[in-house]
Order: structure tokens, then C-alpha cells, then sequence
């Protein structure tokens, strides 16, 4: 005949479970509870694995950690919805082979609700199917301040840091990873969905399809890119462009240097522009050996330059309506004498990494005002829409700390994205706006 348990020695065993297994999770991380104010601490490959276990909450990077080069990293599979702050740091030596899998990279996809900022992964070599990226094979959230360098490879929709940019923002990120496959091939993304925004970003690995789109910075581009360039060297068979394979987009200040290779519909800038328009952007028509901006013969926004042009003393001046005072810089003696941005790589890499700042915006949703709290001076505060349009655009004098009010009523009915600019780092939220 087989015993029962006491019952009060079934309800001890079982707390003793709960708590022993209580422990592993803390165990997992160097400190935090995972909240956004007090993030799980990452500072080991170990740390950085558990992340896949809970995909809701907030992460802080400590420190670079190293990967084993022999060993496969397993992308973290589902939808990413939490915060991920690298925190100024780099993981270094990724390696995923994953030749039939499709959604490859450090993450699979990062959804709409979720931030990854302030994060590098260096000398990654990265190979998957289709939609595949260094740091995700797909994003929908915000992305912010983060690179990649090595090499990528697929066979659809691959790109040097994001395969899919289905959604949200990639700003101030750059790859300077080669990037290859058959079609929709791009140095940064892939693909650039319509809802997408792509802003002050760069790529300079080289770009190569076997079959047709690729772009320095994006194959297809269907969504705005604005105040971003490219320099490697793209290779395709059509629809092959400095810039972009493909846009149906606004391209707005942009610039593109490496040669462009293939047989038809090649431009220095676009291979095809099927809907949209070029404004203020400029390619150079001798290291792209390309005599027009745009395969598909648009030429109204589209201006070749030679070398001496765009690189020499007198080149802020080619490029108009650049903003030269607060976001490019020009020196002949640095980037071979081309614009770059004041943010540049040796400023996020070489300088200890700003202080994560908490910032409260509510209510949320809202119809009418959005209550904006910060502990340092907000000097400016800039809305986009979900099209990655601008809307709003506040700058504010002398900064303000504390709670500071903003009129939303005019906006229309949908989501936004507010960037948060403070004397000491961006801070980026979103909202839903009601009617």
C-alpha cells in the first residue's frame, strides 16, 4: 500500500522547491529584479544567456563579455518586448550558423514595445536563411546607438545589423560588417518596411547579391531614411544602388562613396525609386563609377559629385541644407575629408558610456497632454509618428528639470515616438495618442 505525505510536510517540500528554484533565477544575473529601475545585471556569457528565459524584462550590460568562437550562439528566440541597455559595451565573437533557419541574429526579433540601445556586437559571423541581421533577424522597437562589425550572410533580407526593419526606429547606429546573399541585401537592413524609420545611420561593409537589390545601406527601402550614408562597395545583378537596391520612400540627406556594380538599373544612390523622392543628397561619381544617382533615370534631388567636391575645403558648402552645427562635422584630415556625424564612432566607443536616465512620461494613452518627468534638464523634445514622420518639434531654452507639460491635442489618433533630449543622454518613449 503506498503512503501519502503529511500534508504539512507536502506544503514544506514545496516551498523549499519554490525557493530553491527563486534562487536559480537570481542567480542568473549579477543583481536587479529585472524592472526598468533596477535592471538584471549582465556580466557574463552565462548572464547573457539567461536572457532568453524572460523576454519582458530589463537588462543593463556591465561589462564586454567575449564568446566562445567555437561555440554556436542560439539566437534568443520569440519576441524580445523588454529593455536591453549594453550600457557603452560590446559583445565580442558571435558566432550563429544557422544556414536554414530563417528570423538569425543575436535576437531573433525585437517587438514593438522593446529597446535595445547602447550596445555593439563586434567581429560576428553570422549565417542564416532568410531575414537575418547581427543583432536581429527582424525589429519592430526602438533602436538606438548600436553597431556591428564582421560579416553576415543569408539568402533573403539580410542585413549588416538588422535583416527585417519592420517597424519603429533605427537612429544613431551604423555596421560596418559585409553583408551578402541573393536578393534584398543591404549594409545595415535588408528591408525597410513602410512604418519604419531609418535616421542618422551609416554603413561602410561591403554589399553583395547574387541575385538582385542590394544597397549600401538598405536593399529595399520602403519606408524614410534621412541624415545617413554608406561607403562600401555594392555588387548585384539589378536594382543595385549606393543607398538602396529599391525605394518607394522620401530618401532625405544622405550620401553614398563606394563603386556600384551590376547590369541594369544601377545608380550611385538608388537602383530603382518606384514611388517617393530624393532631397539634398549627393553621390560621388567617380569612386561609384556611376554617371547617374538613380537607375531609373530620377535625377530631381539626386546631385553627383567628384572627390575634390565633397571632400575638400569647400565641401559644407555642397552639401546644402546639411545641419553643420549640430549633427555633421567636416575636417579634410578625418573620414578621407566626407561629412561624418558628431556622434561618430570614436565618440561612442572611446568615452565612458552616459548614465542611463529615467524619465516618466503619462499618462499613457493620453487625448489631450503628456506629463514629461525627468531628474536632469530636457533640452529638447521631438515626436515622430508612427511613419517615422516628425511632428513635434520642441526645443527647450536652458533646459528644464523636473515635470515639464506637453500639448498633444492636435495630434492625430495613433501611436507616436517622443525623443527625450537631456544634458546627459536621448531618451526614447512611446505613447499612444487617443482621440
Amino acid at each position: 500500500m503506498q503512503k501519502l505525505l503529511h500534508p504539512s510536510l507536502l506544503t514544506l517540500i514545496v516551498f523549499s522547491v519554490s525557493l530553491f528554484n527563486s534562487s536559480l533565477t537570481y542567480a542568473e544575473f549579477a543583481g536587479g529584479d529585472g524592472s526598468e529601475d533596477h535592471p538584471y545585471q549582465v556580466e557574463t556569457p552565462e548572464h547573457l544567456n539567461a536572457i532568453r528565459h524572460n523576454l519582458e524584462a530589463a537588462y543593463i550590460l556591465n561589462q564586454d563579455i567575449n564568446l566562445d568562437s567555437d561555440e554556436n550562439w542560439e539566437p534568443i528566440a520569440g519576441i524580445f518586448s523588454g529593455h536591453f541597455n549594453g550600457n557603452g559595451h560590446s559583445v565580442n565573437g558571435l558566432v550563429i550558423d544557422q544556414a536554414d533557419d530563417d528570423y538569425v541574429g543575436f535576437f531573433e526579433h525585437i517587438g514593438e514595445d522593446a529597446e535595445v540601445i547602447n550596445f555593439g556586437l563586434r567581429h560576428a559571423t553570422v549565417k542564416g536563411n532568410r531575414r537575418v541581421g547581427i543583432l536581429a533577424g527582424r525589429n519592430d522597437g526602438v533602436v538606438f546607438n548600436c553597431f556591428s562589425t564582421g560579416e553576415v550572410e543569408g539568402n533573403m533580407i539580410v542585413g549588416g545589423l538588422v535583416g527585417r526593419h519592420n517597424g519603429g526606429m533605427l537612429m544613431q547606429c551604423y555596421s560596418m560588417a559585409d553583408a551578402s546573399g541573393i536578393q534584398s541585401i543591404g549594409g545595415l537592413t535588408g528591408v525597410s518596411a513602410g512604418s519604419a524609420l531609418i535616421s542618422k545611420c551609416y554603413a561602410r561593409g561591403h554589399v553583395t547579391a547574387s541575385g538582385n537589390i542590394a544597397g549600401g545601406l538598405a536593399g529595399r527601402l520602403l519606408g524614410p531614411l534621412e541624415n545617413s550614408y554608406a561607403t562600401g562597395i555594392v555588387r548585384g545583378v539589378e536594382q543595385v544602388g549606393g543607398i538602396a537596391g529599391i525605394s518607394s520612400d522620401t530618401i532625405t540627406n544622405v550620401y553614398a562613396t563606394g563603386e556600384v556594380i551590376g547590369s541594369e538599373l544601377k545608380g550611385g544612390l538608388v537602383g530603382e525609386l518606384q514611388e517617393g523622392e530624393i532631397i539634398n543628397s549627393y553621390w560621388n561619381t567617380e569612386t561609384s563609377g556611376r554617371d547617374q544617382g538613380v537607375g531609373s533615370s530620377y535625377e530631381q534631388g539626386a546631385y553627383g559629385r567628384s572627390t575634390q567636391e565633397m571632400t575638400g575645403g569647400q565641401a559644407k558648402d555642397v552639401f546644402e541644407n546639411w545641419d553643420f552645427e549640430e549633427l555633421w562635422l567636416h575636417d579634410p584630415e578625418y573620414y578621407d575629408g566626407y561629412p561624418y556625424f558628431q556622434w561618430n564612432e570614436e565618440l561612442i566607443t572611446h568615452v565612458e558610456a552616459p548614465k542611463e536616465i529615467i524619465v516618466q512620461v503619462y499618462p499613457n494613452p493620453t487625448a489631450d497632454y503628456l506629463q514629461i518627468e525627468a531628474p536632469v534638464a530636457i533640452t529638447s523634445i521631438t515626436i515622430y509618428d508612427a511613419m517615422g514622420r516628425l511632428v513635434m518639434d520642441s526645443p527647450i531654452e536652458n533646459g528644464i528639470t523636473g515635470k515639464t507639460k506637453l500639448d498633444v491635442q492636435n495630434l492625430r489618433e495613433g501611436h507616436y515616438f517622443v525623443l527625450i533630449n537631456t544634458d546627459e543622454a536621448p531618451v526614447k518613449k512611446r505613447f499612444l495618442k487617443l482621440k
